[in-house]
């Protein structure tokens, strides 16, 4: 596609100009606000910059905020488009895709805006490796609609300037994107599941907190490896952009990094079909929620009851060992879970009264009930654990069914991973409990109907939250409201497996 020279000499003689003069201007350096002084621009726009993601937003005939990253059918005229390369050297020269074109270049920072064929382009930040701009542009949907808009370009820094020689960012430990190669290519089936994933940022940091990868090969867990290692075997990519990360596994947490938060909660069916199992299901959770809260891990635990016709009979927000112990001991059989225990039982009690009625026993009531109502910590990765002998019985509530989990949309991933332990045949009619599972990147367990082969240890959730992983990389940046789409690739051997994430950080 032909691009138009004078377009881009337009942008960067106005580019530049400003700064060079610029006495101090708060403007973003990707991890921070900094205050620019006489000639430190030079030092943040000099290098190689490529135009990542481009993310057209405007208001639909309703009032509604799109965001519009599909733009194939743009006809991008005198636009900066995707992928292309703009390299800033000293002598105010910028290069375009290798030696191309060139042409001069500045900023006027004092206005923050671009002049370009009387058209008014917006500096939004500049940092050390990410440059943002905006510019407002009038384009055609691929439905034939002519929108107004804005356009939002992310450049990304790929060499030269602040970077470094050793492609280093500044003081994180985690590689400079410039390090980072595309996520690999999946061929054929996935082999494995990629959890939900917690997602938090903090002084320009990302921080991702995912639960064990499985190699359903040999029933192991998969030890992760990031960029520039010659085992990496994990990929992320940001706005369509690869990111450099590191991988720390949870076994090799020594202090230096805070253990992973985790909320778990259990999900007790205790209609009358689960009299068989509720004794020894009690029993072995107690033992199993002691043991795990000796693991290199920050875990507190809750519960919800369920009955015969989904109604939440019993509930204890989040608490301690002990506590989650005396909840389950406070009766024998089914009895076990069918009480408010806690400082807010009254209020679980009261608003389990008013939640509805499914008509059926249904896990997904429950896991709404504690998603609703229940005190999650800031940045716990949330568990929950299912028990129940019946398919899953939504009735009319259309929240309850297990396809709602399929979409990110309802069911998000900082909202949770969900395990199944179903202690009947496999092959029931109605709804399949575990398919909320498979849509969170749970595990699930086949258990015998008096649950008599079950050792929670062996539960695959175990594996899960002992080889847990947290990945981190540098903060993109935003300026189009915070959303970002996630892509997380897995590959080592024949274990292979990709998911994308839409989220807020």
């Amino acid at each position: 596609m032909k691009r138009n020279t004078s377009w881009m000499t337009s942008v960067c003689w106005s580019l530049f100009m400003g700064i060079l003069c610029l006495l101090t201007s708060c403007l973003k350096d990707g991890d921070e606000t900094i205050a620019l002084q006489y000639g430190e621009a030079e030092q943040l726009i000099v290098g190689e910059w490529k135009v990542g993601t481009c993310t057209f937003v405007y208001e639909d005939s309703e009032g509604n905020t799109v965001k519009e990253d599909n733009l194939e059918n743009i006809q991008w005229g005198n636009l900066l488009q995707p992928d292309m390369l703009v390299n800033f050297d000293f002598s105010g020269t910028c290069t375009i895709d290798n030696g191309t074109v060139t042409f001069p270049y500045s900023i006027d920072a004092n206005t923050e805006t671009f002049q370009v064929k009387g058209q008014s382009y917006t500096l939004k930040s500049i940092g050390k490796n990410l440059f943002v701009i905006q510019v407002p542009v009038t384009i055609t949907l691929p439905d034939g609609t002519i929108v107004d808009g804005i356009m939002y370009y992310r450049l990304f820094r790929t060499a030269g300037g602040d970077l470094g020689d050793d492609g280093e960012d500044d003081g994180t430990g985690i590689p400079a994107d410039s390090k980072a190669e595309a996520n690999p290519e999946i061929v054929g089936e996935h082999t494995t599941n990629i959890p939900n994933v917690q997602v938090s940022a903090s002084d320009g940091v990302v921080t991702m907190d995912m639960t064990g990868i499985q190699d359903l090969f040999d029933g192991g867990w998969l030890k992760l490896y990031g960029t520039e290692d010659d085992n990496q075997n994990i990929w992320v990519e940001v706005d369509g952009m690869p990111k450099g990360i590191v991988v720390i596994n949870n076994d090799e947490n020594d202090g230096s990094v805070s253990k992973r938060k985790v909320d778990l909660v259990f999900c007790v069916d205790n209609s009358g079909t689960m009299s068989q199992e509720a004794d020894k299901l009690a029993q072995e959770v107690v033992a199993w929620a002691k043991r795990l809260s000796q693991q290199n891990l920050d875990i507190e635990y809750a519960c919800v009851g369920y009955q015969d016709n989904g109604k939440i009979s019993g509930a204890i927000n989040l608490t301690d060992i002990n506590e989650i112990g005396s909840f389950f001991n406070y009766s024998s059989g089914t009895s076990r879970t069918k009480h408010f225990e806690g400082s807010d039982k009254t209020r679980l009690q009261n608003l389990a009264n008013s939640y509805g009625v499914p008509g059926g026993e249904c896990g997904a009531h429950a896991i709404h009930f504690a998603d609703e109502y229940f005190t999650f910590r800031s940045g716990a990765n949330r568990i929950y654990v299912n028990f129940t002998d019946e398919p899953n019985q939504p009735g009319s509530i259309a929240k309850d069914k297990v396809d709602y989990f399929k979409n990110q949309a309802n069911w998000n991933t900082n909202q949770g991973t969900i395990h199944t332990v179903f202690s009947a045949s496999s092959s029931i009619s109605g709804e399949k409990p575990w398919l909320m599972s498979e849509y969170t990147g749970g595990t699930t367990l086949f258990a015998k109907s008096d649950f008599s082969d079950v050792n929670l240890d062996g539960l695959p959730i175990t594996g899960a939250l002992t080889n847990s992983y947290i990945i981190k990389f540098r903060d993109p940046g935003d300026t189009t409201g915070g959303t970002h789409t996630i892509k997380v690739t897995v590959k080592d051997g024949k274990v292979q497996a990709e998911r994308i994430f839409t989220t807020n950080f």
